[in-house]
């Protein structure tokens, strides 16, 4: 047996760990790390502080009836509209008058209301103190329209007010509120258009904010579009007092969560979620227990499914789930290939143990050129879809041959296995799904004997064993067309969007000398990224810009602008084609009569926050995969199974 040496860091971090908890000076081999975190005890009459925050916070060793250190409220400003502001999209300062505090434990929920004393803009309350802070609009631009100035490096221009101020964080009803930069060069080089910015490090002697807008090019011309108010935190001169009292709650053995609500004086139905930053008492084991689960460990795998050795049996330490677009079909879409467009409204997420393979079987045939299903009699397939990762090799446990067939994400047929039995095979690297389908020699009638098996040194029929986790989204998100979802801190995020083209004018050319029409939007699409990551159902999408005299149907972005540009034939349209208003009536009628569908990506994305779920893995082999894309685990690995895999990786 070969002596291998190793320099992991994980290992060092992990005996550092120890040390710190045991106080001992002890040099830990691998072998007997899991024996000393097992051996950490603490002292039961100690009850150690713990902290959590987050905008829905839960944490697993609440000690039982203890009253909280601090439940402070971070209260954010409170806007009307969507979307981020802008000199075109004001959204308007409201006032805070009243906030809801919901607290649960493994067998109840409760909340309680607090009332202020008088309306806030936002800032800080702590629950159990009654220590407060508050946004006051003390500040607005035109006020210091004689002292701003400007700096402009590499054509982007910095709207800037010299002076040593104390704003701390600042908002704005015209601009987007971005992380505070240090320096004008950085300014012009980090902040995105129509964004404000407040000043830190060697910047907050000098400067007192940061603005750039690229609309204008003096500040006249900024402050007569925007003139807008900004706010910043500063202490009221008297006591908002929570005239409801203070929070009163304990904490509960174990499990609890915590989350809160704020809502506008005159309209309950304007509302914000409000980030919490909770200190409490744990209980002394189960602190400890989390502790130990957090020195384990953590390793990352990514793919079509991710597949890993060495779980732990802990909760996930972070799980992104991606929504990849849902078009039916293969080939260049077109007016005869129509490939519907389809999202989703929520997604399944399933942790499997060695075999991948559900086992959900029917009589029936697989072309081996096609990879679609045919009437065969003779033999047995897949009835759905299983995941499978690129690139990874698998074994076959079966008694007699089947074939393995691959497909792509969007279900088009790459390739089958020969026959194979007892054996292994690779999966082609851009394979995210498969199917299998018996030969002749198998029969009609599936006995329970086949297997797809990770790893591949499994090489014995194990019955799949799955559990499937279901999230919907459909009542705050709709339908979601791509994006991705973050399982552990319940943020669902939105990446494409589908247009609605009811209504939209189009300009346009003369049809050229091969009959065909170029069509771009007329007015903008605002929140369409630049570029060309367009889908749509009845033309081909193009990587390069539609030129003005187009040679074949298609469909285009440009990476300069947020436009659509599309080309069809002059015979797919009918009526006057010779001025641009008959083009943009025939073309809406052409749209409206193939029912277009285009999905576009989102110059910034949009967040929904969902409930935070945990996954656990299972001790061992842990194969986890979802219905809607990739997946992007991050787990807490058993100690010993991740040396036995750093020994088998060498």
């Amino acid at each position: 047996m070969a002596i291998k040496l190793y320099d992991d860091t994980n290992f060092v971090m992990i005996a550092s760990a120890i040390r710190a908890k045991n106080g001992l000076e002890t040099q830990y081999k691998p072998s007997e790390m899991a024996t000393a975190i097992n051996a950490l005890k603490m002292a039961k009459d100690v009850e150690p502080n713990n902290t959590s925050s987050g905008l829905n916070v839960n944490f697993k060793d609440g000690a039982d009836g203890e009253k909280y250190n601090s439940l402070i409220l971070n209260i954010p400003p409170l806007q009307d509209g969507t979307g981020d502001p802008s000199p075109t999209n004001k959204r308007a300062f409201k006032d805070y008058a009243r906030f809801i505090l919901y607290y649960s434990g493994a067998d109840k929920t409760d909340y309680e209301t607090y009332t202020l004393n008088h309306s806030t803009l936002g800032g800080s309350i702590d629950l159990i103190s009654g220590a407060e802070s508050y946004f006051n609009i003390s500040m607005r631009l035109a006020n210091y329209s004689n002292s701003l100035t400007t700096y402009t490096e590499d054509g982007v221009t910095i709207f800037y007010l010299p002076g040593a101020y104390d704003f701390g964080d600042i908002y704005s009803e015209s601009l987007k509120t971005v992380e505070k930069m240090s320096s004008l060069s950085e300014a012009a080089q980090n902040m995105p258009n129509n964004s404000i910015a407040g000043s830190k490090g060697a910047a907050q002697s000098s400067i007192g904010f940061f603005i750039r807008a690229d609309s204008f090019s003096t500040v006249s011309e900024l402050i007569a579009s925007i003139g807008m108010d900004d706010n910043y935190p500063t202490t009221w001169m008297e006591t908002n007092t929570i005239t409801s009292g203070l929070f009163t709650g304990r904490t509960e053995l174990g499990v609890n969560n915590l989350w809160a609500i704020g809502y506008q004086v005159y309209d309950e139905q304007l509302s914000q979620d409000i980030p919490l930053e909770v200190s409490y008492k744990a209980d002394p084991i189960l602190y400890t227990q989390g502790v130990i689960m957090n020195m384990l460990p953590q390793d990352q795998i990514t793919g079509a499914v991710a597949n890993f050795p060495d779980g732990s049996a802990n909760p996930i330490v972070e799980g992104i789930f991606s929504i990849v677009p849902n078009q039916e079909g293969t080939g260049d879409p077109s007016p005869s290939n129509v490939r519907p467009i389809s999202g989703f409204t929520g997604m399944n997420i399933t942790r499997s143990k060695t075999n991948i393979w559900n086992e959900d079987w029917e009589v029936g045939g697989i072309n081996d050129s096609t990879g679609v299903p045919n009437a065969e009699t003779n033999k047995i397939r897949s009835k759905t879809f299983f995941r499978i990762k690129g690139g990874m090799t698998y074994y076959v446990v079966a008694p007699q041959a089947i074939r393995v067939l691959f497909y792509a994400e969007d279900e088009s047929f790459i390739s089958e296995t020969q026959n194979i039995s007892n054996s292994t095979f690779t999966a082609p690297s851009n394979a995210t799904k498969a199917k299998i389908r018996g030969t002749n020699s198998y029969g009609t009638t599936y006995n329970n004997d086949i297997a797809i098996n990770y790893p591949a040194t499994v090489t014995t029929y194990e019955a799949y064993q799955a559990v499937t986790k279901s999230v919907t989204w459909a009542d705050s998100a709709g339908t979601v067309y791509g994006g991705s979802l973050n399982l552990t801190t319940g943020v669902l995020t939105v990446t494409f969007k589908m247009v609605n083209l009811s209504g939209r004018d189009w300009d346009s050319g003369s049809p050229n000398q091969d009959g065909y029409i170029r069509f771009v939007n007329h007015t903008s699409i605002g929140d369409k990224a630049n570029g060309y990551n367009l889908y749509c159902n009845i033309l081909p999408v193009k990587s390069t810009l539609i030129p003005s005299s187009p040679t074949t149907i298609g469909i285009s972005g440009y990476s300069g602008n947020a436009n659509i540009y599309m080309a069809i034939s002059s015979d797919m349209l009918t009526g006057d084609l010779s001025t641009n208003e008959g083009r943009n009536t025939a073309f809406k009628a052409w749209i409206s009569a193939n029912n277009l569908q285009i999905l576009y990506e989102l110059a910034t994305p949009i967040t929904y926050q969902l409930t935070p779920q945990e996954l656990n893995t299972l001790l061992g082999t842990n194969n986890i995969y979802c219905d809607t894309g990739d997946s992007d685990i991050k787990y807490r690995a058993d100690i010993d199974l991740y040396i036995q895999k750093k020994i088998a990786e060498g």
